[in-house]
């Protein structure tokens, strides 16, 4: 069975990841800052996640949860469209170091071609037509049956060039990145996932063995999953408030060599052996 495709698709089921505020914390500068949630945003690219929600843990504040999200959602954007869409901030001054994610959406061949699928941004619309600005190669008309807010984000498909002619894409059959969220408690996200028909994952040292569960078995019947991972100065159980908001807790990295995994590190590892489980095929 073949398993490479280029772009590729969206995943069979969604993925969210989780994660505490606090993770800048422990890092001394705005450069490893932009380093550590640069390989966080690349380890989520990889394995195709939907959602990142960034949570309020017990030892973050405010501020901890705004540099991160600031930091992903630049990102999260597409560079052709971060200069109509990313106002100017101080965590953003480091924006060079910053490793590009280079999914489909993100990485564009030098000229528009047909069916070529895309991010473009509302510039203004009349009743039936918006003008839609699409980076590098300037602007594109969509049809529209309603009016649609200026500077609204929407993935389109070239239809037609010279001049470029749009439409608006729902479901674009290949990869689109992932949307970041501002959480409240780990609790209440867990508890908003659950009611969705989220299975919702925990990771931690004290849960039970990654080698006595059955990876696939975690989201069966599920909608999607949702992986959570701690922050450096406590765990996702204390975080939420107990066992009973996952279905399931569990050591992704039995008898571990090191006494710490580092946050980035938790949610490669995470997603490595969690994400997609049903779309590994089998050994020959």
């Amino acid at each position: 069975m073949k398993c490479d495709k280029w772009p590729p698709p969206p995943s069979k089921k969604r993925i969210s990841l989780a994660i505490a505020s606090s993770i800048l914390s422990t890092e001394p500068t705005r450069e490893l800052k932009a380093i550590k949630a640069s390989l966080i945003a690349r380890a989520a690219g990889i394995f195709r996640v939907d959602e990142i929600i960034v949570y309020r843990d017990k030892s973050s504040r405010r501020r901890d949860q705004e540099e991160l999200f600031t930091l992903l959602s630049y990102l999260a954007t597409p560079p052709y469209l971060r200069r109509r869409l990313i106002p100017l901030k101080p965590e953003l001054r480091i924006a060079g170091l910053l490793l590009p994610l280079n999914i489909p959406t993100h990485d564009l061949p030098p000229r528009p071609r047909k069916d070529l699928i895309m991010y473009g941004v509302i510039e203004e619309c009349s009743d039936h037509a918006c003008r839609v600005y699409l980076g590098r190669y300037g602007t594109g008309i969509l049809r529209v049956e309603r009016r649609v807010p200026q500077g609204t984000l929407i993935i389109v498909r070239i239809v037609s060039l010279d001049p470029i002619i749009l439409e608006e894409v729902r479901e674009p059959g290949v990869y689109t990145g992932f949307k970041v969220i501002r959480g409240s408690s780990l609790g209440q996200v867990a508890s908003s996932y659950k009611a969705r028909g989220y299975a919702v994952i925990g990771t931690s040292r004290r849960g039970e063995c990654i080698g006595s569960l059955v990876p696939g078995e975690l989201g069966r019947g599920k909608r999607g999953m949702l992986v959570a991972v701690g922050g450096p100065r406590g765990s996702v159980l204390e975080d939420a408030g107990g066992y009973e908001y996952f279905d399931a807790v569990v050591n992704l990295v039995p008898f571990q060599g090191t006494r710490t995994i580092r946050s980035e590190e938790a949610v490669l590892i995470a997603l490595s052996l969690l994400a997609h489980p049903d779309e590994v095929p089998e050994t020959l």
